[in-house]
């Protein structure tokens, strides 16, 4: 693999010049700056600008790239991107970058990928988070916690990551008190520990004036509930307008809850659903006119949700 990352970009067989894509989405802008982490062969000494420079931690890339946008003018006009080695990055992140993409190398499965794996605490704990696509990492978190605990989370992706317990205490894989335009897209979350340890894997809590306004949570495999936990939980005063969620596969053991929303806006699409004896696939307060097309499993008795009308 050609490892010229500036002008001209090679990751296995994708060609990028300037503009970066990812299987044929653009997220190289013309106007950012491009930030290097390697734990192993960086110093947060360096400038960060390129490979040579790389920094040594991802909480220093996210302060220089942020260092870098016009916050009393145009926020959006930069859109910067942080490029991480391959390594276990031992840091529980208390900020995230602005208007940036966030990408790791390397391949989930072996001991060359990106880990952000905190001794203690969130891998993420941030009260603000905007504007800040995650692409390709894997998030484990210790502790009483979430993996990811975010407070007010606006335009934020994970695509194509990882998500897995590191303590059989940690609480749910992402949380948020507040949040629009997110997008989940094509994640992994496990177990990590071989026993399912998470009660809540995607915790939407809620409160007055809270949102989950236009999110987007499609392909991707929710698995590590632990028997009477649910997969997907959307407060019941967590108005969740205009989301979709769509074409996920959930597996949750015993009398457990795939998707549990409580405040019935979402608009639950094609989703393939396991739960275990006296467990409920889809509890929605919206009832079968905000769900297409599901295939549900209850304890070995399938059935389509709601039912499909061919006549």
């Amino acid at each position: 693999m050609d490892k010229f990352y500036r002008k001209g970009v090679f990751l296995g067989d994708a060609h990028f010049y300037e503009n970066m894509f990812f299987r044929g989405c653009q997220v190289f802008g013309a106007y950012g700056k491009v930030f290097f982490v390697d734990k192993k062969n960086g110093a947060d000494t360096n400038s960060g600008l390129s490979w040579a420079q790389a920094v040594s931690t991802i909480a220093k890339a996210i302060a220089l790239s942020n260092a870098t946008i016009d916050w009393a003018g145009d926020p959006w006009l930069v859109d910067n991107y942080i490029i991480i080695a391959p390594g276990e990055y031992k840091e529980a992140l208390t900020s995230v970058p602005h208007s940036c993409h966030v990408i790791g190398l390397g391949v989930h499965g072996t001991d060359t990928a990106v880990e952000i794996h905190p001794t203690s605490l969130s891998a993420i704990n941030v009260e603000t988070a905007v504007g800040v696509h995650f692409y390709n990492i894997r998030f484990e978190a210790t502790g009483a916690v979430p993996i990811i605990d975010f407070g007010i989370c606006n335009n934020v992706i994970f695509q194509n990551c990882q998500f897995a317990p590191a303590g059989a205490s940690v609480k749910a894989y992402i949380e948020t008190d507040n949040c629009s335009h997110l997008q989940i897209i094509n994640c992994q979350f496990m177990s990590g520990l071989g026993t399912p340890v998470i009660s809540n894997g995607l915790h939407f809590k809620g409160g007055g004036d809270k949102f989950l306004f236009a999110a987007l949570i499609k392909d991707n495999i929710i698995s590590g509930i632990k028997s009477g936990g649910t997969a997907i939980n959307i407060a019941v005063d967590c108005t969740a307008s205009e989301t979709v969620i769509q074409d996920n596969i959930i597996i949750v053991p015993g009398a457990g809850k795939g998707i549990d929303d409580n405040n019935g806006n979402t608009f639950c699409v094609r989703n393939k659903i396991i739960v275990g004896s006296g467990g409920d696939c889809i509890e929605h307060a919206g009832g079968d006119s905000h769900l297409l097309g599901n295939l549900v499993n209850v304890n070995g008795t399938v059935k389509d949700e709601p039912k499909i009308d061919l006549t």
